[in-house]
């Protein structure tokens, strides 16, 4: 069989622009769809916490009596916002890398912040761990690296 035909194939010009471009764009959406998405919804979930706990600040800060509701909603939210923090930072791989360059948070304070979350949905609207509550929320920012406005 005579393969000329297939060695000028490989050795054309634009076979080897369609190859190249066909590889780089494979890259380009594998660094996209693993590594970008990821980053990008774990940002926006640590956005999601910043707001929410300004938005619940009246139930974690305060011993008033509010109603059941309102704690339970507040407290349904807080819990969900532990869970969707550890599960979107599991989902990003080369994490240690990332926490390494300072691009993302470390695994303890992901692991601290994440409990820090669960305390507050416990102890929202009790007097005794109003104290508590602003330290706590004081440390989630910290770790999470969530600027002060």
């Amino acid at each position: 069989m005579n393969m000329n035909w297939f060695i000028n194939l490989i050795n054309s010009v634009v076979f080897q622009t369609v190859i190249s471009g066909l590889i780089l764009f494979i890259l380009s959406q594998m660094i996209q769809n693993f590594i970008l998405e990821p980053l990008k919804s774990f940002k926006a979930t640590i956005g999601k916490i910043d707001n929410l706990l300004k938005y619940h600040s009246n139930v974690i800060f305060s011993g008033q009596t509010l109603s059941a509701e309102i704690k339970i909603r507040s407290m349904d939210t807080i819990r969900d916002l532990s869970c969707e923090l550890e599960s979107k930072y599991k989902q990003i791989p080369f994490r240690d890398f990332f926490a390494n360059i300072r691009l993302l948070p470390t695994k303890i304070n992901i692991s601290e912040s994440a409990r820090g979350l669960i305390f507050i949905s416990n102890a929202c609207a009790r007097n005794e761990f109003i104290d508590k509550n602003f330290e706590t929320v004081s440390k989630i920012r910290k770790n999470l690296n969530i600027p002060e406005i």
